[in-house]
């Protein structure tokens, strides 16, 4: 499984047991320009993932723009608050093929009505 096969394991299974082998000790978050320790990453995700019921009404358009084992580049669609949103992502892995840094942006799309 490569790593956006494996993230998007986590997201839609709450597969929390992978997540947490997966994300590397020294892991570093860059989203919308604050940084946050694998801790919080860790809480962030859980937290968010267990107040969702239906994964698929709040990730879609899922895509994976390049991956191999040192770089993985992804695009979304969320739905947050009835509002639509995209994220865009990169992130690195370590040698030992762990999560290690991710830098993510978050844009709202204007839904055409």
């Amino acid at each position: 499984m490569n790593s956006y096969e494996k993230m998007i394991h986590i997201l839609h299974n709450k597969d929390f047991e992978l997540l947490e082998d997966w994300v590397a000790e020294d892991f570093i978050l860059i989203f919308e320009s604050q940084m946050h320790s694998r801790d919080d990453f860790l809480e962030r995700v859980k937290d968010g993932l267990k107040s969702i019921e239906n994964i698929s009404d709040y990730f879609y358009e899922e895509e994976c723009l390049f991956v191999n084992d040192e770089i993985m580049n992804y695009s979304r669609l969320e739905k947050q608050d009835d509002e639509v949103y995209r994220v865009v992502g990169m992130a690195l892995m370590n040698t030992e093929g762990k999560l290690w840094r991710n830098v993510e942006r978050i844009t709202k799309v204007e839904v055409k009505k």
